[in-house]
């Protein structure tokens, strides 16, 4: 038999839908049923196919909204910056108030943010952007009663972060440059002036031994010309800088001769008593003279145990 009327035909697919969304409505409300429209498989958040909410999403809704650092105006930035200060949650803070000094339109006020960031970065142990917000502390603000003491903190920055003896020297220097300009200025700069004598002092011997380093490669290379260049550029800068600069190098002026000496070479050094020093008193003088590892662990304990190199 053929169906030649189409309105039958569609008769019957309209009969048979409805059969099945009547099949389909009726499963749902079978007991545990629901679990396999929803999203989630745990009793009280399964979230239904047809609409509603879930208990989790209520609980979330009640929950009260909290600004996050985007939206926050500059008092609210202040006092959650204070509250994390309070819990020492460092880290946190310094973006509060990275974030909180373009906001900032009096002059004051946003030196003293300066500085505060700056004390944050260097109790965290970033002494690169502690030294950097100390400068531009000092620099931008030299009539402030800070001054003295963002000079001295960029100076410890500097020290703790330069590198060893046989390395490169260039962070040395730099810190030996700033120590002369805060020591030159000894009216005003008082508190703080025997530590940074200290740090003038260890930077001088750690150029010192930086250029010893120099004359023993070419010692050792048999480069005698260069070394014996080392030696002199050692005695015209350091023999009034330090005060057992005088033993130092007299010690390596007699381990030069007895290298020629022992390739068979002619001494183009004379061994003397330059300076009143003899060689049989050198080694009395180095036992002697100890004071500078008491300084450089005294120095030390102004930055963070992580970054100590000395």
């Amino acid at each position: 038999m053929f169906i030649r009327n189409y309105t039958t035909v569609y008769a019957i697919i309209i009969v048979s839908l409805v059969f099945c969304m009547h099949s389909a409505h009726s499963l749902w409300r079978l007991p545990g049923s629901h679990y396999m429209w929803s999203y989630k498989h745990k009793e009280g958040e399964a979230k239904p196919f047809r609409g509603g909410r879930t208990q989790r999403q209520e609980n979330i809704k009640k929950r009260p909204k909290v600004k996050t650092l985007r939206y926050m105006n500059f008092q609210e930035m202040t006092d959650r910056k204070n509250q994390l200060v309070s819990f020492n949650d460092k880290f946190t803070a310094i973006k509060y108030v990275e974030k909180m000094l373009p906001l900032c339109n009096d002059l004051e006020e946003k030196g003293n943010l300066i500085l505060e960031l700056a004390d944050l970065n260097f109790d965290y142990g970033n002494l690169a952007d502690a030294e950097l917000r100390y400068k531009e502390f000092y620099t931008f603000y030299p009539g402030n009663k800070g001054v003295e003491y963002a000079h001295y903190k960029a100076i410890l920055c500097g020290f703790n972060t330069i590198l060893s003896s046989d390395r490169d020297q260039t962070k040395t220097k730099e810190v030996i440059s700033l120590t002369t300009d805060f020591l030159k200025n000894h009216e005003r700069f008082t508190t703080y002036r025997k530590e940074v004598y200290n740090v003038h002092r260890l930077c001088q011997k750690q150029i010192f031994d930086s250029e010893a380093n120099v004359f023993q490669f070419y010692l050792n290379q048999n480069s005698f010309k260069a070394a014996q260049k080392r030696l002199e550029k050692l005695e015209k800068d350091f023999i009034e800088l330090l005060a057992d600069a005088p033993s130092h190098i007299a010690n390596l002026k007699q381990a030069f001769v007895e290298k020629q000496k022992t390739l068979g070479l002619t001494p183009t050094l004379e061994l003397s008593t330059d300076h009143e020093i003899t060689f049989s008193a050198v080694k009395a003088n180095e036992e002697k003279n100890h004071t500078d590892e008491q300084v450089i662990a005294k120095v030390s304990t102004a930055a963070p145990d992580m970054v100590n190199r000395f």
